[in-house]
This record gives C-alpha cells, sequence and structure tokens, in this order.
C-alpha cells in the first residue's frame, strides 16, 4: 500500500514540475470576433480623450496682408470606427486594422488684422479617412496569465475639413488649407498614444484573471498557461495546467 501511494505522489509531482500542459484550448476566428468586438469599444472610449492643442501664428493674405489667428477650445464632438478587422500574425500575436474612421471637432477663433480689426466666431472640423494599423503581441507573465503589448502602430489622417462660422469667417477660408494639414499633423501624433493606453487597460484587467478553480475544501484547479500563447494563421493555442 505504501509503495502505490509513493508511486502516485512521484506521479503528481512530476506531472505538476512539468512544462507540458494538462490540456490546450483553442482559439479560433470566432473568439478573435468577440474580442475585437471589446478592442474596439475600449479603443473608441479613449479617442474620446483626444486633445487638439491651440493653434496660433500668423499668415500674409493678400490683399489684407499679415493676419494673427488663432483656433483655441478644440474639443471632440463625435467619433466612429466603422470598419475594422483583426487577423493572426504567428508567432506574435494579433493585428487590428481599421479604416474609414472619423471624427467631430469644434472649437473657437479668433482674428486680429490691419492692426486694429478684430473678429471672432466658431469653427468645426470634419475628419475623415482615419486609419489604425497595429500589431498586439500575446505573450504570458509569471503567474501564468495573459499580457499583451502594443507594436508596429502606424496611424494616418486622410483628411481634415474646417469649416468656420460667425464673424469674418471668410478670411479664415483664403488660409484653411494650411489649417487642415496642422490640423492633421496634430491628430495622428495622438492616436499611437492612445492605442498604447487601450492595451495598457486590458493588461489591467488581464491581471485579475483567477487561475485557480476550487473544487472542494480539499482540492483546487490550476489553469495558469505553462508558456506563452502558440499562434499559427488559423487560431491561437493556450496550453494550460
Amino acid at each position: 500500500m505504501a509503495l502505490s501511494w509513493l508511486l502516485v505522489l512521484l506521479a503528481i509531482t512530476s506531472t505538476t514540475l512539468s512544462t507540458n500542459p494538462g490540456v490546450t484550448v483553442r482559439l479560433t476566428d470566432k473568439g478573435l470576433q468577440y474580442g475585437k468586438q471589446l478592442g474596439i469599444a475600449a479603443l473608441q472610449k479613449e479617442l474620446q480623450s483626444v486633445h487638439i492643442p491651440d493653434f496660433s501664428g500668423t499668415k500674409r493674405v493678400s490683399p489684407i496682408g499679415k493676419v494673427t489667428y488663432s483656433l483655441t477650445n478644440m474639443r471632440l464632438v463625435n467619433t466612429g470606427l466603422p470598419r475594422s478587422a483583426v487577423n493572426l500574425v504567428p508567432g506574435t500575436g494579433v493585428r487590428l486594422t481599421i479604416g474609414n474612421a472619423f471624427m467631430n471637432l469644434h472649437g473657437d477663433w479668433r482674428v486680429k488684422y490691419l492692426r486694429i480689426i478684430k473678429d471672432r466666431g466658431s469653427f468645426n472640423v470634419n475628419v475623415n479617412g482615419l486609419t489604425i494599423s497595429t500589431t498586439i503581441a500575446v505573450k504570458s507573465d509569471e503567474m501564468g496569465r495573459p499580457v499583451v503589448s502594443n507594436t508596429n502602430c502606424v496611424a494616418t489622417v486622410g483628411s481634415a475639413k474646417v469649416k468656420f462660422r460667425g464673424g469674418a469667417s471668410w478670411l479664415y477660408n483664403l488660409f484653411s488649407k494650411f489649417i487642415n494639414k496642422a490640423l492633421c499633423k496634430a491628430l495622428q501624433k495622438q492616436i499611437c498614444p492612445l492605442v498604447d493606453k487601450t492595451v495598457a487597460g486590458l493588461n489591467l484587467k488581464l491581471k485579475t484573471l483567477n487561475v485557480l478553480a476550487k473544487v472542494d475544501k480539499y482540492a483546487e484547479i490550476e489553469y495558469s498557461m505553462v508558456s506563452s500563447p502558440a499562434v499559427s494563421q488559423s487560431s491561437i493555442d493556450l496550453n494550460l495546467k
């Protein structure tokens, strides 16, 4: 009897210490699409915090001459991510692609010209053709929980069209192309940092995952990962204890 118990104990010990998985869970396209929906919702929430710095400067406008201008209090009114796709990157994780996204902003403008003439009003900005492409690497942390990191993020803004309202808005429209380019550049600088923040937020949630399940008062099951997920072209395999 003692020998049989010893053999059972050795078998359990060797299984526990081994890095071989007790079970492999396969995540296929259906699971990826569900994960994409959660990721898109989180990213859209982060985009609400986009901040465009105030613009000011001078521009020579014919036939008036030098014009001093400022655009302030720019804030996001609406955003949309109508097209998105997720694909597996073998050996790494997943690639998230967002296309044809848009933003609508609102702000205030001021202008001074001919030294003494001042005017002010408001403006709307329609941002279209926003694209985001990023690769999210998936690994295992020291506790066997999944951890993600953002790599290779690229964001581009197709166009930003400003519409001025009130006062001498016709004056601003004379050099709106210059302002449009400046807004596109300012937006592009902010998108990928917001993607990084979104991924970091996912890690905070992943750290709360429980990797132990109690069977009764004498036993529990540990289902942490024994290695980083194996990513192929068609699925992600999670090797669990």
